[in-house]
């Protein structure tokens, strides 16, 4: 009982509360650590006694302690016998739990290892991963600042101040882990101290935990309003304050991890996104530029400040507007619907430099983190990559122009070699060495023409510019005219030659073409066997396919050749005495047209010097199915022909070779010539040339077709240029044929009786 001022009756009810305090004296000069009642109360009923308090404001205070007295009373647990006197000692363990709430002799010293029983969870070290970190302490009470400090430091460093505002200096200087921070302090509390963290930028994302003697939900509720992490209500145990740090400090520990994983990946990101040649953009729901990477923005051009322009006026600003309409409806429909566009490439001239460029793109939606979704573009320039193509497909245009007009020029002269050595081949020469130089000249003219039409076969065949005219074919009849056309060659090499057939195979395909395939290989075979060889044809049938096989025992082919020699301009070791080699284009040519033909080329060979077998598949028609190829057609003779060509060689060799098969001839070398000499010779047939100068053979045609006299005159072009194109332009120009220099004297008879027909 005392005669003082009193306890207010609101503090009554929270009088026995571990570190409460009576707010609202005039003077805090004498207040102890507010433990003392707590103290009491706990150990009075740890002896089974109560405690209370009555009081009133200004007129004193009772406290009335009922103790019962012995023992008998209390648990058996909780009852020692403390040496000889029998002296008990039941608050033994609370009175060590409240030792440790006082303050050692000095703040600053080291404070004592926490016994293991204190430890998180029974001694669990799961929090270790944040043992060290730092933490700034607040509280103006020394001894709770100095107890908490001492639950701490055995883990964390800790630094204690006692008051907010010296804790937030601390805090600035060097950025703490963790803030734990009383309420109640003079100079700056723990709310404005939690304000002005959360207010500053560098301290923002640091936990701050409020430690209050005010319980209750309200209490804590109004700490976390505030922005605290935690609330801890006074008194606490140390596991509990051990605890919520460690859990505070791990999920701080663990969110500065992901951060910074997020921050390396966002930097990769960045860079790869900086450094790529690849263009992009991001278009937002507005319709604005969201963001762009540098590549992007160097394409837009001079602006580089990108961020919030309007997509629409910028595309108007680039493109000419007919194509950024087209731009803009694209990201519109895109953004509306989904649906990604890709365009591989597009040419286009910029409004904004007036220059040409070459662009393949892309765009997809995709949602943005406001909720809304954009529109993304990649775009790269494929400028470097279109130039080059240009570049190759007008080398390629150039390399088809110089092959065509190559074999122009080379055909031009063989059609008189052609001619002369055909008229001297028929006139009867005494001369044995006179009759061997006709035959070899007749021969060459062959093998040069077949080396021109090779060279315009591999570019008309890697473009799929050649048709086959396919109909059943007789692979009996195809082999003999490839033998026909080949023997030569095997009787100048002095082959021993035979052919093997089984039954009478027929397919499907161009006889033309065909025969020029057999003819290719068995050619082959000749050239690359030494003189006197031996060389096989057979033909089988089987499994639904027929065989052709060429077998030679010449030169061989070596291994590294073998899976190679049907590629274009490979060739075997070219030596001094296998002059007969050509141009490394002829298997080329056969394989890709023996696969038109649906069929496959296949070649073996144990080695060098042991010989080459070459087989030709083709899938096998039924023998009914079969027309024979035409065999030549007997010789036309008496009628009036007028040969066209600039070429006098040319015209005189095949006037000569015309007048021997009984026909009247007269030739002009001139357009003009040849319309005064076809008034005047009224021909029925003109081989004209193409390539006449000043009017061309087309328009020379024309006007004979206009002449009324000459209306049903029969025209043939003869002419150096041989590509299917040029074919077809004779033929719509009024031509009834087409005649490639040099033309064989066959070739010559059989549209004479075509028109004879």
């Amino acid at each position: 009982m005392d005669s003082g001022a009193g306890i207010p009756t609101q503090d009554l009810p929270r009088l026995f509360e571990r570190f409460h305090r009576i707010e609202g004296t005039p003077s805090r000069t004498h207040e102890g650590s507010g433990i003392g009642l707590a103290l009491v109360q706990e150990l009075v009923k740890l002896h089974g006694g109560t405690i209370e308090v009555s009081s009133l404001q200004g007129h004193g205070s009772t406290f009335t302690v009922r103790v019962p007295m012995g023992s008998s009373h209390l648990p058996a647990s909780l009852v020692v016998m403390d040496g000889p006197s029998g002296k008990t000692s039941a608050t033994k363990t609370f009175v060590d739990e409240a030792m440790r709430w006082l303050p050692d002799k000095t703040e600053r010293e080291t404070p004592r290892l926490l016994p293991s029983e204190m430890l998180p969870s029974g001694g669990d070290r799961r929090f270790a991963a944040t043992f060290g970190s730092r933490i700034v302490l607040a509280d103006d009470n020394a001894d709770m600042r100095a107890y908490v400090r001492e639950l701490l430091s055995p883990y964390y460093q800790v630094h204690a101040y006692e008051n907010g505002q010296s804790a937030l200096a601390a805090a600035r200087r060097d950025r703490p882990d963790l803030i734990v921070s009383d309420v109640m302090m003079p100079v700056l509390d723990g709310f404005q101290l939690l304000a002005a963290v959360r207010g500053d930028e560098s301290l923002r994302s640091v936990p701050v935990v409020l430690l209050s003697a005010r319980a209750g939900e309200e209490s804590r509720i109004e700490g976390l309003d505030a922005g605290a992490d935690d609330y801890i209500v006074k008194p606490f145990s140390a596991r509990e304050l051990l605890a919520r740090m460690g859990s505070l400090l791990e999920l701080r520990h663990m969110r500065r991890m992901a951060e910074e994983a997020f921050r390396l990946r966002t930097a990769q990101f960045e860079t790869l996104l900086n450094e790529a040649p690849l263009g992009v953009y991001l278009v937002d729901a507005d319709f604005r530029i969201r963001g762009a990477n540098p590549t992007a923005v160097a394409t837009f051009g001079d602006d580089t400040d990108l961020e919030g322009r309007d997509f629409d006026e910028l595309m108007h600003r680039l493109w000419p507007r007919e194509y950024a309409d087209t731009v803009v409806q694209r990201f519109r429909q895109t953004l509306q619907s989904g649906e990604p566009f890709y365009v591989p490439e597009h040419i286009e001239q910029r409004a904004d430099r007036g220059v040409t460029e070459f662009y393949e793109w892309q765009i997809n939606r995709i949602p943005l983190p406001d909720g809304s979704f954009g529109v993304v573009c990649y775009f790269k320039d494929i400028s470097a990559q279109i130039r080059a193509r240009q570049q190759l497909e007008s080398a390629d245009r150039q390399k088809d122009e110089f092959l065509a007009m190559l074999a122009h020029e080379l055909r031009n002269p063989l059609a008189p070699i052609q001619n002369a050595g055909e008229v001297l081949g028929r006139l009867s020469i005494d001369n044995t060495h006179a009759r061997k130089a006709v035959a070899i000249v007749q021969r060459q003219v062959v093998n040069l023409a077949r080396l021109v039409d090779d060279l315009l076969d591999i570019s008309r065949i890697t473009q799929g510019r050649v048709e086959l005219q396919q109909r059943p074919v007789s692979i009996a009849e195809v082999v003999n005219q490839a033998s026909e056309m080949v023997d030569p060659l095997l009787k100048l090499m002095n082959h021993e030659f035979s052919v093997t057939t089984h039954g009478t195979p027929c397919v499907l395909g161009d006889p033309t073409r065909l025969v020029q395939c057999v003819a290719n290989v068995l050619g082959n075979a000749a050239k690359y066997t030494l003189p006197g060889g031996k060389i096989q044809l057979q033909v089988r049938e089987g499994e639904g396919q027929v065989t052709i096989a060429v077998i030679d025992n010449g030169i061989g082919i070596p291994a590294e050749l073998q899976a190679k020699v049907f590629d274009l301009f490979v060739q075997g070791d070219r030596t001094a005495d296998r002059a007969q080699g050509g141009l490394g284009i002829g298997l080329s040519v056969v394989k890709r047209l023996i696969e038109m033909h649906g069929g496959a080329v296949t070649v073996f060979s144990a080695g060098k010097g042991r010989g080459s077998r070459f087989e030709l598949r083709l899938p096998l028609l039924g023998t009914n199915e079969v027309d024979d190829i035409p065999k030549a057609p007997l010789k036309s003779s008496g009628r009036r022909i007028l040969v066209v060509d600039d070429n006098a060689d040319a015209a005189d060799s095949l006037v000569a070779l015309l007048a021997m098969d009984g026909h009247v001839v007269e030739c002009a070398y001139a357009p003009l010539d040849a319309i005064e000499k076809a008034s005047a010779f009224r021909p029925e047939i003109i081989f004209m040339d193409i390539g006449l100068p000043g009017t061309n053979g087309y328009e020379l045609a024309g006007r004979l077709r206009r002449m009324t006299d000459l209306q049903a005159v029969r025209l043939v072009a003869l002419t150096g240029y041989g590509l299917a194109e040029d074919k077809q332009r004779a033929l719509d120009a009024g031509f009834e044929s087409h005649l490639t220099k040099p033309a064989m004297p066959e070739a010559i008879q059989a549209v004479l009786a075509r028109l004879d027909g």
